[in-house]
């Protein structure tokens, strides 16, 4: 899984949902097939913070359902940083799960237009992961 693919839509409608729930962070999980991303679920923020966020879980569970039944696996979770850098902070890698999931982080600096970046963690280790859309 060294190389994420992103479907374009998925992508456009990802960013769409951290940029509406600006200035909190936005966060969801991504669905897809054979290691392509095809799907986002987006995911309330019950933090509703601009520095942190948690997903619903009741939310959490529908996706689940909903990648089952469409045949999909987990394949991302994402969420924004509407204040900071497109890293995982320490805050990121206390809470996310570790092993083969990708994990993108969506921020506006330092530009003013969205920076999108993805990572694995692994032991604690953060590695980028090279990404494209298709």
């Amino acid at each position: 899984m060294a190389l994420m693919r992103i479907e374009k839509a998925v992508l456009a409608a990802m960013i769409a949902h951290v940029t509406a729930v600006k200035p909190e962070e936005g966060c969801g999980l991504l669905g897809g097939r054979e290691g392509v991303v095809c799907r986002h679920y987006p995911i309330p923020n019950l933090t509703r913070s601009p520095n942190r966020f948690t997903m619903e879980p009741q939310a959490q569970i529908d996706a689940f359902y909903a990648m089952t039944a469409a045949q999909e696996e987990l394949l991302a979770t994402y969420h924004s940083h509407p204040q900071g850098p497109a890293v995982l902070s320490a805050a990121d890698q206390a809470q996310l799960p570790e092993g083969r999931l990708w994990h993108v982080v969506i921020s506006w600096q330092p530009l003013n237009a969205p920076q999108v970046r993805v990572f694995t963690l692994d032991q604690m280790r953060v590695t980028e992961v090279i990404w494209r859309a298709v």
